[in-house]
């Protein structure tokens, strides 16, 4: 899959579900639960690069129904790891020009963490197509719609603090999509596993509902024929 692809299917799902895990374990469960859900993206933060085994058959299990990628990496050696394991996208807490680097050599899609039109231009200016908006609850969508105007031909992912309610604000702002944080309880039993697969359904249903239906396409217009003049 290329990096645009990889790009195009996180906008199209408009939805990144954000997973901590501390233990391995958990991976497989909850992403196959997100998918089921409909959701089209996972990051998962581990706790520590040692879950990226975890991560990668996680990936191979699920293969293109879901794009898994791997986020708060910080350096160009951690970017290097989780890309050799296979993440569909690489995501920091932070602007990081050597993740950012790695990504683009690569072929991965990086999404750095911005708040300022500043970080999201220089963002930008390093190839990053996508740039999570964080704390976006913080800052609301209106925020979204101004920086838009200052660093245009960017997607914005609004991440942080996002409240179902105001999903389709930040969507009808501006917002490329956004990212609903999961928790794992303490087992990820069937009642866990299906409350995961409800918050990020009903999370993919407000960006769908905020952005309209398609219009289908518009019908071939035939030519209006005239008098045979030859």
């Amino acid at each position: 899959m290329s990096t645009n692809d990889r790009i195009q299917g996180i906008i199209a799902s408009g939805v990144i579900a954000i997973l901590p895990v501390e233990r391995g374990e958990e991976v497989l469960p909850a992403a196959e639960a997100i998918a089921e859900a409909g959701g089209g993206a996972l990051e998962v933060v581990p706790a520590s690069l040692d879950l990226l085994s975890a991560i990668g058959q996680a990936r191979v299990h699920l293969g293109r129904n879901l794009l898994l990628g791997v986020g708060g990496i910080v350096g160009g050696d951690a970017a290097w790891e989780v890309i050799r394991a296979g993440a569909a996208f690489v995501a920091s807490p932070h602007l990081d020009p050597e993740v950012l680097r790695f990504c683009r050599e690569e072929g991965v899609p990086g999404l750095p963490s911005a708040l300022t039109p500043t970080e999201m231009a220089h963002a930008r200016d390093l190839g990053a197509e996508l740039v999570k908006l964080y704390p976006a609850g913080a800052v609301g969508p209106e925020y979204v719609r101004w920086t838009l105007h200052a660093v245009p031909h960017l997607g914005v992912v609004a991440a942080g603090g996002v409240p179902l309610e105001r999903v389709g604000e930040f969507v009808r702002a501006g917002a490329t999509a956004v990212g609903v944080e999961i928790k794992i309880a303490d087992d990820t039993g069937r009642q866990a596993l299906r409350e995961i697969g409800q918050r990020v359904r009903a999370y993919a249903d407000a960006v769908e509902r905020a952005r309209g239906p398609v219009a289908p396409p518009a019908p071939a217009v035939r030519p209006i024929e005239g008098p045979d003049v030859r």
